[in-house]
């Protein structure tokens, strides 16, 4: 192959994954240094691009991305937006929307964002063909739900409900199914739950933690919320470890099951549980209210909502991104209507008293 051919194919293959769709193509004296190659050797491979109508040159002698490409020819190009502070839990949804996107020959482009006024946000939402939005632990300001009802792709948030602005948004841990969580521990003997939140508090937690006090409520039973978030992208679980040793060492927790608004959280409340002797699933019981995917493969493996198959509902979304955000198909609420809650050995029977 000639090496104007090996560039022109690079370019196309980078165009195809997306890498150009919110930064300019390179010039061709960029090109020719990333490529190791002449310029007339890029201005040759730029040209085939331009003749196979992948590439377009503006009125100013710039390049661009020829939009008006074969709609059958072109990949759709997709934008998950994801908080800069990685976790398991970000994969939980970001591997689902890349399995689809690659049986629907799309591409999707990882997008970090560290807060709601990042630069990155707008970009993505006005450059691409559709976005998935996994959002960060802070609540939406009003301004950010703005930008994402006038966003010009098709979107889709994660995690949270913005349906009542139009935005379809899929749940897996509908706050509502703490309850059956709950009820698990209800089984079990415990009429002493108590809940523990180190994460930051966003929309999600906060109707966690409303989930369990009304719950217990109902059931007349007792429980004291232990708040003690962190900041936006602290570490969860050492904040936790950290309250619950505390509790402990003071006398304060007495409750026979602990609710952790995440499984972060449990982790850290049961290494601190361990290290002063007591024995998780019989001397105390825990929960979690999610789950990363590996809750059933820790040991001990944890009692939580377990993560169910989501890839029918990101396909769903998937083909209305295709339609352009055209006629959506049956509720704006995505949630799993499977049997939440992964029973692990974590949880157990309340030990009677002598």
């Amino acid at each position: 192959m000639l090496k104007y051919e090996k560039v022109a194919n690079l370019l196309e293959k980078r165009i195809q994954y997306g890498d150009y769709t919110v930064k300019d193509i390179p010039t061709e004296r960029e090109l020719a240094q990333q490529t190791g190659v002449s310029r007339i050797t890029t201005r040759k491979a730029i040209q085939v691009l331009i003749e196979r109508k992948v590439l377009a040159r503006r009125s100013n002698g710039q390049l661009e991305i020829n939009r008006q490409l074969d709609n059958q020819n072109r990949r759709l190009q997709l934008a998950f937006l994801e908080p800069a502070f990685h976790s398991l839990y970000n994969d939980v949804w970001r591997s689902p929307v890349e399995m689809a996107a690659d049986k629907m020959k799309a591409s999707v482009r990882p997008i970090d964002f560290v807060h709601w006024d990042d630069p990155s946000i707008p970009e993505a939402l006005n450059n691409f063909d559709g976005v998935f939005l996994l959002p960060i632990a802070e609540d939406f300001s009003p301004e950010i739900i703005d930008t994402l009802k006038n966003s010009q792709a098709p979107l889709v948030v994660f995690d949270n409900d913005l349906t009542e602005y139009g935005i379809p948004s899929a749940f897996i841990f509908p706050p509502v199914y703490v309850q059956r969580l709950l009820d698990h521990l209800d089984s079990l003997g415990h009429r002493h739950i108590d809940c523990l939140n180190t994460q930051p508090k966003d929309q999600m937690c906060v109707q966690r933690i409303e989930q369990w006090n009304l719950w217990r409520v109902k059931h007349g039973y007792k429980g004291r919320l232990f708040d003690e978030p962190v900041k936006s992208y602290g570490f969860s679980w050492i904040q936790a470890y950290e309250v619950m040793g505390r509790l402990l060492d003071r006398g304060e927790f007495t409750a026979s099951a602990l609710f952790c608004t995440t499984q972060s959280v449990a982790i850290g409340a049961m290494r601190a549980m361990y290290e002063r002797g007591l024995k998780i699933g019989e001397d105390v019981s825990v929960c979690a209210a999610n789950d990363d995917g590996t809750c059933q493969y820790l040991c001990p493996s944890i009692t939580c909502l377990k993560k169910p198959d989501i890839l029918p509902h990101i396909t769903l979304c998937l083909e209305w991104m295709t339609r352009g955000g055209k006629n959506w198909v049956g509720p704006l609420l995505l949630k799993s209507t499977a049997d939440p809650v992964y029973i692990g050995e974590t949880t157990g029977p309340v030990l009677k008293k002598p």
